[in-house]
């Protein structure tokens, strides 16, 4: 099927992948191999500016090369941020243990990230990533804190026992990063029920 949500109405992963392609400001990655050109796309009528931060780091999160861009991205347009040559520190051997990160920045506010891999997912050596998720209470709803000791890909979060519609779902995490995410609290839970119940796994956990 092709539809992004399932006969109950739940949101499947191209529900929460359309949600970030179709965002106002949209952060890409033009991968060639070694070759990455960095984009931004702007839907705002009004200019927008940011900064993007990149890493070149192993799965584990050591940093090869790293730098940062200043962001003038015009309205309605994309604006192509910097395009890096990664060949002095890509190769055959290497391939499979290395991601490019991008994070574009607003101010102290992630906006977005963006992850390369240079092999397919099925050949990248991920270990597990030791994902680490707590629940707090947040306004009428729930915060969830999730983190990645090396790179998770493609991170689900479910509650057994109840549906729910998480502010983002099935992205990536790369290595000693957190992200969070915000959901509604199932009727008649309470924030320690919500925590128990909490499922998070990602793409490893799919074969092995």
């Amino acid at each position: 099927s092709w539809s992004s949500l399932d006969s109950f109405g739940r949101w499947k992963a191209l529900h929460y992948a359309a949600g970030r392609f179709y965002a106002p400001v949209l952060l890409s990655l033009h991968d060639r191999g070694p070759l990455i050109d960095i984009h931004v796309t702007s839907d705002l009528q009004q200019p927008w500016a940011g900064t993007v931060r990149w890493s070149l780091e192993t799965l584990g999160g050591e940093v090869v090369e790293k730098g940062e861009a200043t962001v003038d991205a015009a309205p309605q347009a994309d604006t192509h941020v910097r395009a890096l040559d990664l060949t002095a520190h890509v190769n055959d051997e290497n391939s499979r243990t290395l991601v490019f990160v991008a994070e574009l920045w607003q101010g102290d506010q992630l906006v977005a990230t963006a992850v390369s891999t240079f092999v397919p997912n099925k050949h990248l050596e991920l270990a597990d990533p030791q994902l680490h998720a707590t629940v707090r209470s947040s306004g009428d709803g729930l915060a969830v804190y999730v983190s990645a000791a090396t790179l998770a890909r493609h991170v689900e979060l479910a509650f057994a026992g109840a549906d729910a519609v998480f502010s983002d779902n099935y992205f990536d995490i790369p290595a000693g990063r957190t992200r969070t995410v915000t959901a509604a609290l199932p009727a008649g839970w309470s924030v320690a029920q919500a925590q128990d119940a909490l499922q998070v796994r990602s793409l490893r956990d799919s074969y092995v």
